[in-house]
């Protein structure tokens, strides 16, 4: 934020710049929402359980893929060395 001051001369003629912190009108605040959450509680774990589901789906799609067209086509505690 620019903001203009007067020199030592009385004169309006530099500008100084005032960093103000970011978010500083909401300092003291328990919710950037004004104390309403955007979405509900059932939101939050459907969103936390749908990717947790899509993410395994495809882990396994991929292990199932690599055992069909990888040259190993079985995993064993040795494929990791």
């Amino acid at each position: 934020m620019f903001e203009q001051v007067t020199g030592e001369t009385g004169k309006m003629s530099t500008f100084e710049i005032i960093e103000t912190p970011p978010f500083a009108e909401y300092k003291g605040q328990d919710s950037f929402f004004g104390g309403t959450p955007p979405l509900s509680e059932g939101v939050g774990y459907a969103v936390v359980v749908g990717f947790g589901v899509v993410f395994s789906i495809i882990t396994t799609a991929l292990i199932i893929l690599n055992g069909y067209f990888g040259s190993k086509g079985e995993i064993t505690s040795e494929h990791f060395k």
